[in-house]
C-alpha cells in the first residue's frame, strides 16, 4: 500500500538520492532506477512474512492449545 501513494514513492525516491519534483517523472527513469526503490520494500516485506510465519509455526508446535492460538493469531495478523 506504500507504494500506491504518489507522495510516499516520492519521499521514498528522495531518501535514496533521487531528486525528483513530481511522480511522473520516474516515467523518465530507468527501469534499473525504480527497481532500486522497490529493493528495500521488497527485503522487509519478506523478512516480516519469514518472522511471521515461523513464530506463528512456533506457536502451532503447543501443545493442545497452539493450534487454535495460532490460527486466531495468524488471523489476526
Amino acid at each position: 500500500m506504500e507504494l500506491n501513494d504518489p507522495k510516499n514513492v516520492e519521499n521514498l525516491a528522495r531518501k535514496q538520492g533521487f531528486d525528483l519534483n513530481s511522480y511522473t517523472e520516474l516515467q523518465q527513469q530507468d527501469l534499473k532506477v525504480c527497481d532500486r526503490l522497490l529493493t528495500r520494500n521488497t527485503l522487509k516485506w519478506r523478512t516480516a512474512g519469514a518472522f511471521e510465519g515461523g513464530v506463528m509455526g512456533l506457536l502451532a508446535m503447543v501443545p493442545v492449545a497452539g493450534t487454535p492460538v495460532a490460527m486466531t493469531a495468524d488471523i489476526l495478523a
